[in-house]
């Protein structure tokens, strides 16, 4: 059976995906065979298309790690979905995976997967996986941030830090964001911020003073990384925490091993890449789904949803930075 797909035949620019029939997947023991509707745009996608990477998969590649569908075929071992499942995940677009959701069908690993919220269209769902379970390695696995810790995220209004915010709100931590604007400021007060941070109006040893009488944060989720960084370090209290999801590059650790703060690299990317540790993931979206459905999470979505064979325009407007929170988008009959 063949199926349509946006497909790259070699990394590039936005423009490299092409339109392409190939053959829908063959049922694996412990797969799911879902007929995807919808994705969302992640900034690892982007950089997967745009140069060879180490866990890039091997090209011609269909790519994209988040979706939402619905399940056509189970395999025997599988037992807990059922055809007719609306499901969501993170099921490839990597090497070790099976493809990608930029596809009218998707095999994935079922200890991958989670009925998804029903509270939402499987746009708004394919929005969440790969930010949501960063998010819960980061706070949770990682931090082990606690009700009463102060927590500061950096990029309070971005993918991973929106939900993060949330998610420490949920846990009972007092949740402090970065953000770039006053109008921003209001944006994040209502998903998770109790005390959002203008960063272009206050510097960091002003808000650390201003919310933590000097002390430093208990617990920082960096989702900016790079030279960012060090201001991490800067709000960090003595003993305390940090996590962040992009520390490439050359950093000056002298503070960090003055204060004795821990350091936490987080990339979700490894069980997929290595197949270990899998059904810890299913486990968090399914927790995910019970806070959506709770309220207590609400995904944040740019105002434009792209249908998947404007893909190429999806990406551009991700690498211009112009957009907020994620970007969804539509496959097939969204």
């Amino acid at each position: 059976m063949k199926m349509q797909a946006m497909v790259v035949k070699s990394p590039g620019a936005p423009d490299v995906f092409e339109l392409s029939e190939v053959d829908v997947p063959q049922m694996r023991p412990g797969h799911l065979l879902v007929a995807v509707k919808a994705t969302s745009v992640n900034p690892i996608d982007a950089k997967i298309r745009s140069k060879p990477l180490p866990f890039s998969p091997e090209f011609p590649a269909i790519l994209h790690v988040d979706f939402a569908g619905i399940v056509k075929e189970v395999a025997p071992d599988v037992k807990n979905f059922k055809v007719g499942d609306a499901v969501y995940g993170v099921g490839g677009g990597i090497k070790g995976t099976i493809g990608g959701a930029l596809a009218e069908y998707h095999l994935v690993d079922a200890q991958l997967v989670s009925l998804m919220p029903t509270n939402l269209s499987f746009t708004e769902a394919a929005t969440l996986p790969l930010v949501s379970i960063t998010a819960w390695e980061a706070l949770l696995d990682k931090m082990k941030l606690s009700s009463g810790d102060s927590l500061l995220v950096h990029g309070g209004l971005g993918g991973v830090g929106h939900i993060a915010a949330q998610l420490g709100k949920y846990i009972g931590a007092v949740v402090h964001t970065t953000v770039s604007s006053d109008e921003d400021k209001e944006a994040s007060s209502t998903l998770g911020a109790d005390y959002p941070i203008n960063y272009k109006t206050s510097t960091v040893a002003e808000y650390v003073d201003k919310y933590t009488a000097g002390r430093g944060f208990d617990c920082i989720f960096d989702t900016v990384g790079g030279p960012n960084l060090a201001n991490s370090f800067q709000a960090a209290r003595y003993n305390g925490s940090i996590a962040c999801i992009a520390t490439g590059g050359t950093h000056d650790l002298s503070l960090m091993y003055v204060k004795g703060i821990s350091l936490h690299s987080v990339l979700m990317l490894i069980p997929l890449i290595t197949g270990q540790h899998r059904a810890h993931y299913g486990r968090i979206l399914f927790e995910i789904k019970k806070l959506v459905e709770a309220g207590k999470i609400t995904p944040l979505i740019h105002s434009e949803v792209f249908d998947w064979k404007d893909i190429s325009k999806a990406h551009a407007l991700l690498e211009s930075g112009k957009y907020r929170g994620k970007i969804a988008v539509g496959v097939g009959n969204f």
